[in-house]
């Protein structure tokens, strides 16, 4: 009699879910000190944890930001793929920020981004 064999499908290295929950935060809870002891504000980015294991590991997560409506847009230094937050140094209080967000796994294939307009700094 032969042997049956279940049949698994792999999950395509090159389908990449965009970030969930991305929340920004600014504010007095985010504000950080410069080495020269000046205060300056910073935007707080936090996305849900990722449980693909390409993103996680060897994988990036990507951030942009520009001032609301400019071109074009500026990276932020990447994070390791398991993280679920970074900040943005140096924006400006009362300005208004677009920011988005993606996964790159470590096929280098990247998830669409996720954008947030018209962010406020206070």
């Amino acid at each position: 009699m032969p042997l049956k064999h279940a049949v698994r499908s792999l999950p395509s290295p090159f389908t990449i879910s965009t970030p969930t929950n991305v929340v920004l935060l600014a504010g007095t809870n985010e504000l950080y000190q410069r080495g020269d002891g000046t205060v300056a504000p910073r935007i707080k980015v936090s996305w849900d944890a990722f449980s693909d294991f390409f993103i996680t590991s060897g994988g990036h997560i990507e951030i942009q930001h520009r001032l609301s409506g400019t071109s074009p847009w500026t990276d932020a230094a990447a994070v390791p793929g398991s993280s679920t937050y970074t900040y943005l140094a140096d924006v400006k209080d009362r300005v208004s920020y677009d920011v988005q967000v993606r996964a790159v796994n470590s096929f280098n294939a990247a998830s669409a981004y996720v954008t947030i307009y018209g962010f406020y700094v206070e």
